[in-house]
């Protein structure tokens, strides 16, 4: 994090990445991530947009959906669970 003249901060795009996957991991705040970063909720939430954008302009996949089998050790799937099975199986 580099602080300038005007008391702004600004993030490498290393620094970002670490961040923005920091927050991916299954049990991560949000919140508690920024805090650590000393960023905020929403720049985390523009970050993660940019790095999607990023991503899609240099061809990598703008959605991959992931499935789970667990063997209903969650309980019974819920009917958008069951359209995102659906679709996922006849594409």
């Amino acid at each position: 994090m580099i602080t300038g003249a005007g008391g702004r901060c600004r993030w490498s795009e290393d620094e970002k990445a670490l961040a923005v996957e920091e927050w991916l991991a299954p049990d991560a705040v949000v919140s508690q991530v920024a805090r650590r970063h000393g960023a905020t909720p929403q720049q985390l939430f523009t970050w993660r947009r940019e790095a999607r954008r990023k991503a899609q302009a240099e061809g990598g996949p703008a959605f991959v959906p992931a499935i789970a089998e667990n063997g209903g050790a969650a309980g019974p799937i819920g009917s958008d669970q069951r359209r995102l099975v659906s679709v996922v199986q006849a594409g």
